[in-house]
């Protein structure tokens, strides 16, 4: 009923509404009660609400019920949300059994809810409440900005002969006053606008709305210059601007100002602006009194009447007159500022909000600097040819830093100038005396610091010497490991050959417990047996977001290298805690994606404790020395570890691999400017955000970063000037997420131990096998300079080995529990009870986007034929049908499910008109199912050579298991592997010589085989 509807609607004759609701003859009586009044759809099915919101052309109000039998009417509001970019432009009725009318929800699951109302009995009160949503979202929705003054004081306003009135709110293109003298509305009346800065205009005016609850009038304008329009542009942007960080906090109460400084210089605004339009800088925009930020970016720059932001539905999400406070980021700083919508384009892609007249920064300093209560001066003396000392007052002061403005006429201290000596002053009492480096130099710009350069200066930093080393490039045409390559390794004949094997094939697991008794499951690889000597271990935290089995082939190479050479070494892997792997996780957040939502750099560093306390006193292997080997973001928690001098003495060496020198920058490049710290310590709440794919809570995370000092080059500086042990820094040449610049910053200031630094010609993550190997093989000789004096020409694992252990690590590991597949494929397509399948996606903004991708790219016509593999329900045929116009000569759609072939074909037979067309379209539901016997079919015609070859070709057959039946093949084994009848005597020769794993593989796989040979 509810789609024949459909083609009778007169398009915007009146408004739109859709009831869903399970009484028919409550709709019935609503219907009734309605259509004089609104245009009414109804539905007793959310299901089909869903289809309806999607065919119709706009949809005003929805009335939704919230007790309706299969789909209750939160669920259905839930959906809209999911699926639908434009939900929010929808006015929604939830009609309950409450008494509680009129409550207006903001959930996030929900979207707004713009009234919760007791299902009426009379019509009538939903007649009238919908009819007032309607105009308030109206109004909400106005063309231009409105600013409403408090004291309409501030402007006069002279109506000629009507004579003086009372200012409530202006905009661009009117005003509403309040006067003594009503006039008729469409009447024309002069108006003199006078500003308080004594600007006066005079122009015409209509009365267009007359309001008697507000007593006053609603007037156009009707001639007014651009010229003058301008300057009431800048009155109101002016008139709105918070001049304050106290009036800030005032509009926004969650932002933190404490450590924000206000500035007013127009010129620096606009180069700003300018700036980040160029590049393109995500912009953090956030509603006045929330704390939930959207993601836009500039536009244009129209100063000093305008900025432009661009976005998506940003006529659903924001409407003119709400203030936004906008956040971006420049180089290392971000900026803030806030500002009122003027205008929202008809296409919700771009608004036009008033140009800002003050901006906020805050310092990116890691400790917080106090203005000193008295007259401190900071002095520095200047080595030859200069024989000076440079004198300045100190500005601010931490325990890491301090900032100063020169006295006088100077020498100029560039940027990374170090001082050996400075320096603070009381009078001429000298209070201390430090070491530092000069950071900053800009112009003195602030009230109070008067004429003169100002510096930042670190203390405590002296610098040293960094060698820049290459270690030998592994060799690749000679591949290790391989059984026919063993004769060149004359040292590996210290390990057993079936130590050798075992080690490929059967992962070595550890577990541990860290101190609150949460486990930590790893891998252990050694070089060779391990005994009760001490042996050196490298231990490899896991990156980001990965797993203790993405790093296997440095474990083989390292351990495969050191074998070869005789030299015992052990390798670590392990899963972190509340990460990605086989240890903890909280229950809520053990599935993918959201494995890594309550990780945090606390944990990665914890962890990393545990497993270095674990190595002092493990029974299974005794560590000689320490040597830890990070990826990316655990360089953060190493760090960390590596502060506490207990456990600076258990770790010998550290190698940094495309290690994250602080947060900050980092995630800066990776989410192209959006400063996750900068909105932590702004107060805007991020909530459940995505790193790489994998989520965290902003919060939380965020916090974690500044409590443990990783967020600047500040806190790394001072780190590395403590960490007392040798370190080496391996960087990407074409790695876009790490400067090398901060590198070399970084590794150069004075410790205690050397540093070294080596480039390799990869980017952050390395695209091939062959760079990771070579990323491995540096890895490895780097280990062995270090162990043993000098550098080797790294081996490279045979591919042959590098897939055994894979596997033998993979299978290790449970498959994912998927009983029943057809079932699963079904539900995914079709749906069940009140779940309405893969068409749900089909009505999503972004999958209607990816149909026309689609089409674009295959510039298909109606002469084509077309093959849609895996069509699912048909919903691409559907999009073609629909923007064709014409069904294709031939159509062909086939997939794996029959179900989903039924539902397409119904879904098409009702698009497409004529039958002659019907008959172009043919769907076939395929088995792709792959016969299970074929590859015993392989084996007994020779095809297959060797039964290890069997182990990826033949369900539950692992690769340590086809291994061992290999390697005591005999001619008794190839007869019952081929079918010879298990006697009493076979299965005791059997049971002798094999264990009952393989035991029973070999009695599956005869009577198998005897099966295909009947």
């Amino acid at each position: 009923m509810a789609r024949e509807q459909i083609d009778k609607t007169k398009a915007g004759a009146l408004p739109v509404v859709l009831i869903v609701d399970d009484d028919l003859g409550y709709l019935e009586r609503l219907q009734r009660a309605l259509r004089d009044f609104f245009s009414v759809y109804t539905t007793t099915s959310g299901v089909e609400a869903i289809h309806l919101i999607k065919a119709l052309p706009k949809v005003n109000v929805l009335v939704v019920n919230e007790d309706l039998p299969r789909m209750k009417g939160t669920e259905l509001l839930r959906f809209l949300k999911e699926i639908f970019k434009s939900s929010d432009a929808i006015i929604k009725i939830l009609l309950t059994e409450s008494t509680s009318n009129g409550t207006t929800i903001d959930l996030a699951s929900y979207g707004r809810i713009d009234c919760c109302l007791a299902k009426p009995s009379d019509p009538g009160v939903l007649r009238r409440k919908i009819s007032f949503l309607i105009a308030q979202r109206s109004r909400e929705k106005r063309s231009s900005m409105r600013v409403t003054l408090d004291d309409s004081r501030d402007i006069r306003i002279e109506m000629g002969l009507l004579g003086e009135a009372k200012l409530v709110n202006i905009s661009e293109n009117g005003m509403f006053l309040r006067t003594l003298s009503p006039s008729p509305e469409g009447s024309d009346v002069p108006l003199t606008v006078e500003l308080p800065d004594g600007r006066q205009y005079a122009l015409n005016g209509r009365i267009v709305r007359q309001d008697a609850d507000e007593g006053g009038m609603a007037i156009e304008f009707r001639s007014l210059d651009d010229a003058s329009r301008l300057s009431l542009l800048q009155f109101m942007s002016d008139h709105v601007a918070i001049r304050d960080l106290a009036e800030l906090k005032l509009r926004y109460p969650f932002l933190k100002t404490d450590e924000m400084v206000l500035f007013t210089d127009s010129v620096k605004i606009e180069s700003l602006i300018r700036e980040a339009l160029a590049r393109k800088a995500e912009v953090a925009a956030v509603p006045a009194n929330s704390g939930n930020p959207e993601i836009l970016t500039f536009r244009d720059v129209r100063a000093p009447e305008a900025c432009v932001l661009a976005g998506e539905k940003l006529d659903v999400k924001y409407k003119t007159s709400d203030l936004l406070f906008v956040s971006f980021q420049i180089g290392y700083a971000t900026y803030n500022f806030e500002t009122m919508i003027s205008r929202i384009a008809p296409d919700g892609e771009a608004m036009v909000c008033l140009y800002p007249r003050v901006m906020f920064y805050s310092e990116k300093r890691a400790e917080r600097r106090i203005t000193p209560a008295g007259d401190l001066q900071v002095e520095i003396p200047l080595p030859s040819p200069f024989d000076r000392k440079v004198r300045g007052r100190i500005t601010d002061i931490s325990p890491n830093g301090m900032s100063f403005v020169a006295n006088g006429e100077m020498p100029v201290l560039l940027k990374g100038t170090p001082l050996e000596t400075l320096s603070v002053l009381d009078g001429d009492q000298v209070l201390w005396q430090e070491t530092g480096e000069v950071r900053h130099v800009a112009r003195a710009a602030e009230e109070g610091e008067g004429p003169g350069l100002k510096y930042g200066v670190q203390f405590g930093i002296s610098r040293m010497s960094i060698q820049s080393v290459h270690a030998p490039d592994p060799d690749f045409a000679r591949r290790g490991e391989d059984q026919r390559d063993r004769a060149a390794f004359p040292a590996a004949g210290q390990a057993p050959p079936d130590f050798v094997q075992a080690s490929l094939m059967a992962p070595h697991v550890i577990r541990l417990e860290n101190r609150r008794g949460e486990e930590i499951v790893g891998l252990l690889n050694t070089a060779l047996p391990l005994d009760d000597k001490p042996v050196p271990v490298v231990v490899v935290p896991p990156a980001f977001g990965k797993t203790k089995e993405t790093l296997f082939g440095l474990a083989l190479t390292l351990v495969m290298n050191f074998r070869a050479l005789g030299e015992p070494l052990a390798v670590v892997r392990y899963d972190g805690i509340r990460r990605k792997g086989e240890s903890h996780k909280d229950p809520e957040a053990s599935e993918p994606p959201y494995e890594t939502l309550n990780s945090s750099t606390s944990q990665g560093a914890e962890d990393l404790r545990a497993v270095i306390d674990w190595l002092q006193v493990s029974p299974k292997i005794k560590a000689s020395s320490i040597i830890l080997v990070t990826f990316s973001l655990a360089a953060l928690e190493a760090r960390v570890v590596l502060r506490d001098p207990v456990c600076q003495q258990h770790v010998q060496y550290w190698v940094s691999c495309m290690g994250a020198l602080e947060f900050r920058h980092m995630m800066n490049r990776i989410n192209c400017g959006l400063d996750l710290l900068e909105q932590y310590q702004l107060g805007i709440n991020l909530d459940v955000y995505p790193i790489l794919g994998n989520y965290i809570r902003h919060v939380p995370y965020a916090s974690d970063i500044i409590v443990n000092g990783v967020g600047t080059l500040e806190q790394a500086r001072e780190d590395m000037g403590r960490i007392g042990l040798p370190v080496t820094w391996i960087y990407g040449q074409h790695d876009k997420w790490i400067r090398p610049e901060f590198i070399r910053d970084v590794m150069s200031v004075q410790a205690d131990a050397p540093r070294d630094i080596i480039s390799v010609p990869i980017g952050h993550t390395a695209r091939t096998s062959r760079e990771a190997l070579r990323m491995f093989g540096t890895i490895t000789s780097l280990i062995h300079r270090y162990l043993h004096g000098s550098m080797i020409q790294p081996l490279v694992p045979s591919r042959k080995d590098m897939e055994i252990m894979r596997r033998a690590e993979k299978d290790r590991l449970p498959p994912r529990d998927l009983k029943n597949k057809r079932g699963y494929w079904r539900r995914y397509l079709i749906g069940e009870g009140n779940l309405i399948g893969f068409d749900i996606m089909a009505m999503a903004d972004e999958y209607q986007q990816l149909m026309r991708d689609q089409m674009r790219a295959l510039d298909l016509r109606a002469g084509d034929r077309l093959l849609d593999l895996g069509g699912g329900t048909g919903n691409f045929v559907e999009h073609v049908l629909r923007d064709l116009g014409e069904i294709p000569i031939d159509v062909t759609i086939a997939d794996l499910v029959p179900d989903a072939m039924k539902q397409a074909r119904t879904k098409l037979r009702d698009r497409i008109g004529r039958e002659e067309e019907r008959d172009r379209v043919n769907l076939l539901a395929l088995d792709l199912e792959m016969n299970r016997y074929l590859a015993i079919r392989r084996f007994l015609d020779g095809e297959i050579g060797a039964f290890e070859e069997m182990a990826d070709k033949v369900e539950n057959l692992n690769l340590e298991s086809a291994r061992k039946i290999q390697e005591d093949y005999s001619p008794r084994l190839h007869r019952i592997l081929r079918g010879e009848k298990i006697t009493q005597d076979h299965e005791d020769w059997l049971k002798t010589r094999f264990e009952l794993q393989e035991f029973r593989i070999i009695s599956d796989f005869n009577a198998a085989t005897r099966y295909v040979r009947r």
